[in-house]
């Protein structure tokens, strides 16, 4: 019987039932890989097969997921993660990545298994971006599992996570816009939203902004942390990204509703007397001084919107409003995304990619009008 040759294969059935593999590595030593059905052995030797032709080595296949993962989020990742993204991929892993997967040895996370599961978590009603999410969790994981060399590639990468569309973008037009701000008159919520329309902020930007971060004489502000509610408890981090942190220009009127704020709070906390606690000096505060609650401007949002007869929108709508309308003003895409805070122009792109036919009308519109009020040529 000949002797196989380097880099050759082959695929059995074992007596406990389960599928191995075999491969002749270029020492002339055996390698061999086990998994529950014969297509997961298939796909380990390919891995090893692709692995061996590079001469590189091939990872050991007894780490188990459950115990990397677990090691993976608290040593490896959780230091360089914000708490809310790290209190999501703890729910995620636990609630769902290791119930399934806990036993499974890394070398085994094959793109097969990946899909399955995907496939399964579709079909009893996650929905695409919550699996998406899952996937790219996942992707994380193994990419760090691929780093350390306890795997021959990243699989998750080989995987195409559900197509997710996107949520139709509402923001206000001018004049509604103009009859949500004069509906909020005098609303203890008129200076976030005005700010809000006017910078796009997002909410947990607006909730967490300072007084120190506030120059109402020069009409700026400095955006450098986030307020965000974890198990109840109310947290300042750091902004999402090194871009988020941003020097804006304030509006006159805004700046005015903001030192009216200021002025507001000031009767609030001689009111409240030793009651009154705010740890940060935040601008926005209930009348005890506590963190506005992101569900209280939620409601407070409701009904000013219903008083003024306009359609529900999110609160997040309001950063897509002030985007919209710096974009239908001809304010250069670059500069909306600096004002905006978005890691690349790229995303601002993509995000308010459904403006585009409006604002290229408006563009020729424009060209149109200039060619029709200039004087004929002698």
């Amino acid at each position: 019987m000949a002797k196989r040759g380097n880099n050759e294969g082959s695929i059995y059935r074992r007596k406990d039932r389960r599928w191995g593999a075999s491969l002749t590595l270029p020492n002339g030593k055996r390698k061999h890989f086990y998994s529950r059905t014969r297509a997961d052995a298939a796909e380990r030797l390919r891995q090893a097969q692709h692995l061996a032709g590079q001469g590189l080595p091939i990872p050991p296949q007894r780490v188990a997921f459950g115990s990397f993962a677990e090691k993976w989020l608290e040593e490896i990742a959780r230091p360089r993660l914000r708490p809310r993204t790290t209190h999501g991929y703890r729910s995620i892993l636990y609630h769902d990545l290791l119930p399934e997967f806990s036993r499974t040895r890394l070398a085994e996370l094959t793109p097969a298994r990946i899909q399955a599961y995907m496939n399964a978590k579709l079909e009893v009603g996650l929905s695409p971006q919550t699996v998406k999410n899952h996937h790219a969790l996942l992707r994380r994981i193994l990419g760090d599992a691929h780093r350390y060399g306890l795997v021959g590639q990243n699989t998750a990468k080989l995987v195409s996570p559900p197509r997710v569309v996107r949520e139709p973008i509402r923001p206000l037009s001018v004049p509604e816009a103009r009859s949500l701000l004069e509906a909020l008159r005098g609303d203890r919520l008129e200076a976030l939203v005005h700010l809000a329309i006017m910078t796009g902020m997002r909410s947990g930007e607006l909730l967490g902004l300072t007084w120190d971060m506030l120059d109402l004489e020069r009409g700026e502000l400095r955006v450098e942390r986030a307020l965000q509610r974890l198990d109840g408890e109310y947290r300042l981090v750091e902004t999402k990204t090194h871009r988020s942190r941003r020097r804006l220009p304030l509006p006159q009127e805004t700046a005015a509703l903001l030192s009216a704020r200021r002025a507001a709070q000031a009767e609030d906390r001689r009111c409240a007397g030793p009651r009154w606690l705010d740890q940060w000096g935040l601008v926005f505060t209930n009348e005890q001084g506590w963190p506005t609650d992101a569900k209280a401007v939620r409601r407070r949002l409701d009904t000013a919107l219903a008083r003024a007869g306009l359609p529900h929108i999110r609160v997040h709508d309001l950063r897509h409003t002030a985007a919209s309308l710096m974009l239908a003003a001809g304010t250069p895409l670059k500069v909306v995304q600096e004002v905006l805070g978005h890691s690349t122009i790229a995303v601002t792109s993509e995000v308010y990619a459904h403006l585009a036919p409006e604002l290229a009308r408006e563009a020729t519109d424009s060209v149109a009008r200039l060619l029709s009020a200039a004087p004929a040529a002698r």
